[in-house]
């Protein structure tokens, strides 16, 4: 059974993707960080550099954003432009020309003329015919979710995508330079295209949401423990924040991911197997081969990955590992491909980049190591807090509730605002509380502790 568990929370609003109760992929949209992949931009081009054939484009956010260029083209002035990758560390957005617009069954291709077809479907001659006179000159690809739909239906979202683009053309030729043309990953807007059709039931934590998704097996969460802490997936979200899983046989794997690559090693560990050492080493990455599969998701771990698995000496087994990892792979909504064997010995995969690692939604670099760990970010922190004060009111009565915080954090529930109100209270407002926030220096890091107020 497929589940999607959706929490609207004052900070973060999460979706959660489980398999038969397993968490497999988790999307959060941080109000403070929102994701950008997708939006289309009128940019203003501000520097060229030929060296790296690349041009980096002002969007009027906070950072530039880097344009691969394709041959001897040439870019100036105000461009058309839209992000492929999220900004990460330094590095700001990384951007395309080649401009799409997604739908539930359709992506429109407005600056190609073909008409593509995924690769896990087959499309029959006459909607084919029918999509390519809808599109005139344009192009597009027709996703997964087109496969069992009757032309009408298809054509019906073309028509929306084609005024969408139209508007966006429209915007390009009156708005000065810098703007916002067109908003991809609404929320609601990304999980009717991206997960509805994938489920046999949502699971939703706020009644007044339930407009927004039409689905049979829709179900709206009215119990007072935080949604996510109910179907056991913080526990879950923690685990993929860990450097080390460790298999049910003993045997243990590690992630290390750095902006370049990620590197995953498999240790035996204490599992002992079959009396065969050939057998035992197969055995051990076959479980880390599926493993891997469900953490890559989990993670959105994207790139270029390495994996380390235990050496083995026939290749008739490093045959049957990669094809396991293959099947796996055909899972994830990303593209995986495997490349084989390196002369090292390492097992080379490439996933697909859209937005950032779960690593570096979560956590932050640490401040005292100078950036040699990662600790939880304070937006983290004040979740943990919000789902805090979330059950004491389940235990009480009281509406009114003292916050004991170290310094660090009763500045940033201070100090941190979504639009012009503070992060204390958003909190307030999002809660039907009042909270009485008091600086504890005893407390460290961004530690708090809650408590019912009785000072009335």
């Amino acid at each position: 059974m497929k589940r999607l568990v959706i929490d609207y929370g004052a900070l973060f609003n999460r979706i959660a993707l489980m398999e038969n109760d397993s968490l497999v992929e988790l999307y959060i949209e941080n109000q403070m960080d929102k994701s950008l992949v997708g939006n289309i931009y009128l940019g203003k081009v501000v520097n060229v550099v030929d060296s790296i054939s690349a041009a980096f484009v002002d969007l009027g956010i906070q950072k530039n954003g880097y344009l691969p260029l394709k041959g001897h083209e040439k870019v100036s002035g105000e461009i058309l432009v839209q992000v492929k990758k999220d900004p990460i560390h330094d590095k700001g957005p990384s951007l395309t020309r080649d401009l799409s617009i997604s739908g539930t069954y359709v992506v429109l291709l407005p600056m190609q003329n073909e008409v593509m077809v995924s690769k896990k479907i087959q499309i029959a001659p006459e909607i084919l015919q029918g999509v390519k006179e809808r599109l005139g000159p344009l192009g597009c690809v027709l996703r997964t979710e087109s496969k069992h739909q009757p032309l009408e239906v298809i054509l019906k979202e073309i028509d929306d995508l084609l005024v969408q683009w139209a508007e966006i053309e429209k915007s390009n030729r009156r708005i000065v330079s810098s703007r916002l043309l067109y908003h991809d990953f609404a929320f609601e807007t990304m999980i009717e295209k991206d997960f509805l059709p994938l489920v046999d039931e949502v699971v939703i934590n706020a009644p007044e949401k339930k407009i927004y998704y039409k689905h049979e097996g829709l179900r709206v969460y009215s119990d007072k423990q935080p949604i996510f802490e109910a179907y056991g997936l913080e526990s879950q979200i923690e685990n993929g924040l860990q450097r080390t899983v460790v298999l049910h046989q003993g045997s243990h794997i590690t992630f290390d991911e750095t902006e370049a690559l990620t590197a995953i090693d498999v240790n035996s560990g204490q599992y002992v197997g079959s009396h065969n050492k050939e057998e035992t080493f197969l055995q051990v990455n076959l479980a880390a081969a599926k493993e891997i599969a469900k953490q890559l998701r989990l993670r959105n771990i994207s790139g270029i990955i390495l994996i380390d698995f235990i050496n083995m000496g026939q290749k008739e087994n490093y045959k049957l590992l990669i094809d396991n990892l293959n099947k796996y792979f055909k899972r994830d909504r990303s593209l995986v491909t495997v490349h084989g064997v390196t002369h090292l010995g390492l097992v080379e995969i490439t996933r697909r980049k859209n937005r950032k690692s779960l690593k570096y939604q979560l956590l932050k670099p640490c401040d005292t190591c100078r950036g040699g760990g990662y600790v939880q970010t304070p937006d983290l922190y004040v979740k943990k807090l919000e789902d805090a004060i979330v059950k004491l009111k389940l235990h009480t009565a009281s509406d009114r509730f003292e916050i004991k915080a170290s310094k660090s954090l009763y500045d940033f529930l201070k100090n941190s605002f979504i639009k012009e109100a503070s992060y204390l209270k958003v909190l307030e407002e999002a809660l039907g509380v009042s909270l009485i926030l008091k600086e504890d220096l005893s407390l460290d890091s961004y530690e708090f502790k809650t408590c019912v107020d009785k000072s009335k």
